[in-house]
């Protein structure tokens, strides 16, 4: 009788699973053909019952893995598989079965893992950090940036580029990686080197110290400090150059928290338990190894959820402390190409398992849309919400159609960046609130229109109105659409009038609907822009600079003017009334008038900054060029003017009528030499009057020749120059705003004069 080939696989093989307890059921696993590599290429048999059917197929096979039971071979990552050399398990496999133990056909179960978050794009956290109070403080930094032709990268680190408060982002695709990071111990010393390197890619003014190492001043010390390590300085204002900033990458604002809270801990014990109970900070100091898991779309509101086949893989190395954290990326597909508008990996933007992730993007080409946060409060009603990324302002109360009361001395100014007084300039993207309701038939509301007209001190109009008519197009989603392409662009107005003896000029009122009007969200989609420059009325122009009203008027169907019940004037009574904030937060008022009207004090004029003179020992000089030799101890001034014509008196506050913010003046010596500052004239104390509008030029504070020659010797020593060449910079800073930032580079004015000093031998 031939005996049997034991490379032959007569029928079913026999499955055990070491270690399954009692009424514990039976896992559930398939074998598959895999390269040499492990990747599985297609599945073979299924075992459910304890047996596996191979037929003839498995001596004809080079390699197979047995791994969970899945549709798609293709998604079983291959560290999810227990490999085998077909030739060297055949034999075994067919005299005594397949033979698996608990940590082998443990994996064979189902481990689900679901990751969630909501991507949203937000203003760069670090702006109010360091660009305000650098440019409030240091004349110098503004200087610099100006005379290496940065203006234009700066400005795209403007606030109104990017939304006020984060919106959500939407029609895109997020990438999930998976990291697992494995630590020998938490080594602080190392931690903070990271810190430090990932911290040094923003412009921001880090704590101190830094533990270990040197000790970098702050960025406006920077500029108004000495500058004998010229690499030094060079390395750290390269830094701040916003056109390197990648602001897909940028990393977290809870890395400088955690930074600034591990600082504060009294011992090293409890710096450790704080990374220790936070995963997010691990990938930063452990070994970690990272995988892609799969992509998930964006849902309404910015929403993500995705869940994976996960595996119990044990780290080899079991002594060590591990951690598993996820990081994403977000892609949007615009113009034509897939674009990453934010980098987790590349911020360093971990989150712990079960953590729902919050992603923000700086990415100003990161798109925006979802229904809005604020719809009202149920009922119907209309009001002016923001101008620019501001809702709370300075009004005068409405008494009448187009009227307000008497106006008092601040009335249409605005308290911005907590500074009272401020006047509106430049463009005004306007953003008007209507409710939903105010669509539904009892009012009927479908167009909108805005005018502007000069309004005097008691409140009246004081000169026809202009309607603002430059045209305006929103971007709406384009339902059913096939690709990633779904804007497409709708013009709101202006528009003839919609029937026979209806009102012209009009704008069509985008009402957000599902399924509909799915408008892009976004601080782009103004309802009007008030370009406050250039405004005409019948041909005459109107004033650039005083107080106008900004008039909101609503429109039925056909072009007839709708007013709120109980509203006298011309127009058909509907069930709504107008509101507008009140100068609390959070609050606004009920307007029962014909159209709604707010007072705004608009100012074009740029303050002025003039250095009249330079002054040796206090003697006025107007000469082109100035080379000063005196005694060590003589003090050296200038004389100068910093104002704005225009503004408005807060009694008490000290600002004494005047649209300027404030000045400093600073001075340079040399190439790259120390800096610093003359102070202000001694009578202007507080730095916010108007210096020297009229009379005669005032005086700054001084500094002897010895101070000012005086510098590093390069050696950390310091030594008094015989000579050197200076600038001094007068830097006058404006009120102004467009509601979104300070119009710093539109109404802000310096002026630098250049002058050697020498010490009388």
């Amino acid at each position: 009788m031939a005996q049997q080939d034991p490379r032959r696989v007569a029928g079913p093989l026999r499955v055990q699973f070491a270690g399954l307890a009692p009424g514990e059921p039976m896992p559930v696993f398939a074998l598959y053909e895999t390269d040499v590599s492990g990747r599985p290429l297609r599945k073979l048999a299924v075992s459910k019952d304890g047996t596996l059917d191979v037929g003839e197929s498995l001596p004809k096979l080079r390699y197979v893995g047995l791994g969970p039971d899945v549709e798609d071979p293709a998604a079983l990552p291959r560290q999810s598989l227990t490999r085998y050399r077909v030739s060297s398990v055949l034999e075994p496999w067919t005299k005594n079965g397949i033979l698996l133990g608990r940590d082998i056909w443990d994996r064979f179960r189902f481990h689900v893992t679901c990751v969630s978050g909501t991507a949203k794009k937000c203003r760069p956290w670090w702006w109010d950090l360091v660009a305000q109070p650098l440019f409030e403080r240091a004349p110098l930094a503004r200087l610099q940036l100006a005379q290496h032709a940065l203006q234009p990268a700066a400005l795209a680190l403007n606030p109104q580029l990017f939304p006020w408060r984060c919106l959500p982002m939407c029609d895109g695709l997020v990438e999930v990686y998976q990291r697992e990071c494995c630590c020998h111990r938490i080594h602080l010393p190392d931690l903070f080197d990271r810190f430090a390197e990932i911290l040094a890619e923003l412009p921001i003014p880090l704590p101190e110290p830094w533990p270990p190492g040197p000790d970098p001043a702050p960025l406006e010390q920077q500029f108004m400090a000495g500058r004998a390590a010229k690499s030094a300085r060079k390395s750290r204002l390269a830094r701040f150059d916003p056109t390197k900033l990648e602001l897909a990458s940028a990393p977290p604002r809870r890395l400088l928290d955690d930074y600034t809270a591990l600082l504060a801990m009294p011992s090293a014990a409890e710096q450790a338990a704080y990374v220790q109970a936070r995963p997010h900070l691990h990938p930063l100091l452990c070994h970690c190894s990272t995988r892609k898991v799969g992509e998930t779309p964006l849902q309404p509101g910015g929403r993500f959820d995705f869940c994976f086949i996960d595996w119990p893989h044990p780290h080899p190395h079991r002594h060590l402390s591990c951690t598993t954290v996820y990081a994403y990326k977000v892609k949007q597909f615009i113009n034509g190409a897939w674009v990453v508008v934010y980098d987790g990996l590349a911020a360093h933007d971990y989150f712990g398992t079960g953590e729902s992730a919050e992603l923000h993007s700086h990415d100003k080409r990161a798109i925006v849309c979802d229904e809005p946060d604020d719809q009202g409060d149920g009922t119907a009603y209309a009001m002016l919400d923001t101008v620019g990324a501001t809702e709370h302002f300075n009004f005068a109360d409405q008494t009448g159609e187009s009227q307000h009361a008497a106006l008092d001395a601040d009335d249409g100014t605005v308290v911005f960046g907590g500074v009272p007084g401020c006047p509106w300039g430049t463009s005004l993207a306007l953003h008007l609130l209507i409710t939903p309701e105010m669509k539904e038939a009892a009012v009927g509301a479908r167009y909108y229109r805005l005018k502007v007209a000069p309004v005097d001190a008691s409140g009246m109009l004081a000169g026809p109105p202009e309607i603002l008519d430059d045209k305006v197009t929103w971007e709406r989603r384009i339902i059913g659409g096939s690709g990633p392409q779904i804007w497409e662009p709708v013009v709101l107005g202006p528009l003839p009038a919609p029937a026979p003896g209806g009102e012209s000029n009009l704008f069509t009122i985008p009402y957000w609907e599902l399924g509909v009007n799915e408008w892009r969200m976004g601080i782009s989609q103004a309802h009007q822009v008030w370009d406050t420059t250039g405004m005409k009325s019948d041909g005459n122009a109107i004033s650039p600079n005083g107080r106008h009203a900004l008039i909101l008027e609503l429109f039925d169907a056909g072009g007839q003017r709708i007013k709120p019940s109980g509203a006298g004037g011309a127009g058909t009574a509907k069930p709504f009334v107008y509101k507008r904030w009140k100068n609390t937060p959070d609050n606004a008022a009920d307007v029962v008038q014909p159209d709604l009207s707010h007072v705004f004090w608009v100012d074009n004029t740029p303050v002025v900054a003039d250095i009249v003179d330079l002054r040796k020992g206090g003697v006025p000089n107007i000469d082109e060029c100035q080379f000063m030799v005196d005694a060590p101890d003589t003090p050296f001034s200038i004389g100068f003017r910093a104002y704005h014509v225009n503004g408005v008196d807060h009694a008490g506050n000290g600002d004494a009528n005047s649209f300027m913010r404030g000045y400093s003046i600073g001075w340079q010596r040399g190439l790259d030499g120390s800096t610093g500052t003359l102070g202000h004239a001694p009578i202007y104390p507080d730095n916010h009057h108007d210096v020297a509008e009229t009379g005669a030029a005032e005086s700054s504070g001084s500094m002897s020749f010895e101070q000012m020659l005086t510098g590093p010797d390069g050696m950390g020593g310091t030594f008094v120059r015989p000579k050197c060449t200076f600038s001094v910079t007068l830097y006058v800073d404006c009120k102004h705003t467009n509601g979104s930032s300070r119009l710093t580079w539109v109404y802000d004015r310096y002026e630098t004069a250049s002058f050697a000093l020498e010490i009388a031998p």
